[in-house]
C-alpha cells in the first residue's frame, strides 16, 4: 500500500554484534512438550554433535549424553552457540528464524501445528532455500536437513545482512513529518 514501508527484521544488538563462526554442532531449540522423544532421535545421528536448549528445563549446568549437550538457558551462551553452529533446528517463530538467517545458519523449522504465522515462516524459509520445515520433526527430516545443510548455507551467502538503521531512519523521518504538521 502507498503508506506502507517494508524493512528488514529488527535484530537485537547481541545478534548484530555476534562473532560468526562454524563449529560442528547443530543448535537445537525446542521447548514444546510434543518433542520429548527428540533426544533419542538425535542420538541416532552418530558423531553429529547437538547443543540442545529447552527440552530439559531447570538445568544448572551442561549435561553431556553421547553427542548431545543439554544446555541450561543463558542468553549469552545461547547466542554464542547459535553464532557458531553449523545449523539450527527449532520452532518456526519469527525471531529465531530471522536471527539464524542473519547469521547465515541453515534452519530446520518445526512450525507449531495450527499457528499460521509459524507455518508461513517455515514455508517461506523453504521457498528461499535457507532451510526446510517439518511439523513432525522425525529422523527422516533431520537426516534430509543434515544432507542439504551445505546447499542451504550456499543459498544463505546471497542474503543481504542489514542492521536496524533502515527502520530507525524511517521512524525518524515519520516523527519529523508528524512534528511539522
Amino acid at each position: 500500500k502507498q503508506k506502507t514501508t517494508l524493512v528488514s527484521p529488527i535484530l537485537r544488538d547481541e545478534i548484530l554484534n555476534a562473532e560468526v563462526s562454524e563449529k560442528e554442532h547443530i543448535l537445537v531449540y525446542q521447548t514444546s512438550e510434543t518433542f520429548q522423544e527428540l533426544p533419542e532421535i538425535l542420538k541416532k545421528f552418530d558423531k553429529v554433535p547437538f547443543k540442545v536448549y529447552g527440552i530439559r528445563r531447570n538445568l544448572e549446568k551442561e549435561i553431556q549424553d553421547e553427542y548431545l549437550t543439554f544446555c541450561p538457558f543463558s542468553e549469552k551462551n545461547f547466542i554464542a552457540d547459535l553464532a557458531s553452529s553449523k545449523g539450527v533446528i527449532g520452532s518456526a517463530g519469527f525471531t529465531l528464524v530471522c536471527e539464524a538467517v542473519h547469521l547465515g545458519k541453515p534452519y530446520l523449522a518445526t512450525p507449531v501445528k495450527g499457528q499460521f504465522e509459524q507455518t508461513l515462516n517455515g514455508r517461506y524459509l523453504e521457498y528461499l532455500g535457507y532451510g526446510m520445515q517439518d511439523e513432525e520433526l522425525d529422523e527422516f527430516s533431520i537426516k534430509a536437513f543434515i544432507k542439504r545443510i551445505d546447499q542451504y548455507k550456499r543459498n544463505l551467502y546471497g542474503y543481504e545482512k542489514k542492521d536496524n538503521s533502515e527502520l530507525f531512519d524511517k521512524l525518524e523521518s515519520l516523527l519529523k513529518e508528524i512534528e511539522n504538521n
